[in-house]
């Protein structure tokens, strides 16, 4: 790393651990740590060893540490999807303890690929990631939950599968009860979706699909959250980075992209960069301050700090282009200011 960036990030972080009333949030993008399906495409032990020693020097402390675990953490199952253009992801289950080992302590599996080995993948999943200390949020009712401070904090992951156990992106006035119901009973809370037409960087207000799949209008979806009690939202799905906007005084984050995702994806071009989203909520849940951490992936798909900014460009480029009127300042060396 560059000694600029090093101790800009170090300056900031500083700073900021003295707001003991502040949230403090990591987050990144989809994880998908290879698969044994259709065949064995797994990184190496010094592989996994050594991006686990550059994200624990990286990532900076926060409550909260999300990830998207974009695949099913399962030894042996039976492929539920069908059709031609279908991938199943299928993780060793002794992989969780690399997530644990990150430092990352909450999975959103509320996706396309957490039933790719049916339901019994899904429960599987669940049941692993809480035996390595990891909370998870998905299905219906699994809703991650914190007590920081004498604030209870709520997690909750939205998706897109047209499967009742789940919630979904494509109802939005069921999303909004949901958020309300939560807001009852927690200070703040915290939405992850996955959503959005993959390959697609741009934020239009319409529902977006993909292979002729309703992926959800997120704009609406994000906005709708945040009117109905959300302090911050945090999207992923379409594969690349999209524009961060601030609604209300809340963040919303259209897609983190993809972080860590080993041999099954097309990691060219912007599709490789792998943001980590640092964000400081104050004590109403309102957006304080934040940080890119960027990040590339290379060689099968692993993240590597990118000393040359290119996801904070990238997501930079996209917010001032789509968002232009938004208050946030994003700054090349990826702070983000009111």
């Amino acid at each position: 790393m560059d000694d600029l960036r090093k101790l800009t990030i170090i300056v900031f972080l500083f700073f900021s651990l003295f707001s003991y009333c502040d949230l403090r949030i990591v987050a990144v993008g989809d994880v998908m740590l290879g698969s044994t399906y259709p065949d064995q495409c797994l990184p190496t032990q010094k592989e996994l060893e050594k991006i686990t020693k550059e994200l624990n020097s990286l990532m900076p402390e926060a409550e909260i540490k999300l990830f998207n675990l974009e695949g099913t953490l399962i030894e042996q199952g039976k492929p539920a999807k069908k059709g031609k253009q279908v991938y199943h992801f299928a993780i060793p289950p002794s992989y969780a303890r690399y997530f644990k080992m990150m430092g990352f302590n909450v999975a959103s599996i509320n996706n396309n690929h957490i039933m790719d080995f049916g339901w019994e993948g899904c429960l599987n999943t669940m049941k692993i990631l809480e035996s390595h200390g990891i909370n998870c949020t998905g299905p219906k009712g699994k809703i991650a939950e914190f007590s920081l401070s004498g604030r209870r904090i709520a997690i909750i992951a939205f998706g897109y599968l047209y499967d009742d156990r789940f919630y979904s992106i494509l109802d939005i006035e069921s999303s909004k009860q949901t958020i309300r119901a939560l807001k009852r009973k927690h200070d703040i809370i915290i939405v992850s979706f996955h959503g959005g037409a993959e390959g697609n960087p741009k934020i239009e207000n319409r529902m977006e699909e993909y292979l002729g799949e309703k992926r959800g209008n997120v704009v609406a979806f994000c906005r709708a959250v945040v009117d109905a009690g959300a302090s911050l939202v945090i999207g992923h799905g379409p594969h690349l980075p999209r524009a961060i906007e601030l609604y209300k005084g809340k963040l919303i984050v259209y897609s983190l992209g993809n972080f860590f995702t080993y041999g099954r994806f097309d990691i060219r071009g912007a599709y490789g960069y792998a943001p980590m989203l640092y964000v400081v909520l104050d004590n109403e849940g309102n957006f304080k301050e934040g940080l890119i951490i960027p990040f590339v992936q290379r060689g099968r798909g692993i993240p590597h700090y990118d000393k040359n900014g290119k996801a904070i460009r990238w997501i930079k480029g996209l917010t001032e282009r789509y968002f232009p009127n938004t208050t946030l300042e994003i700054n090349d060396d990826g702070s983000i200011k009111k």
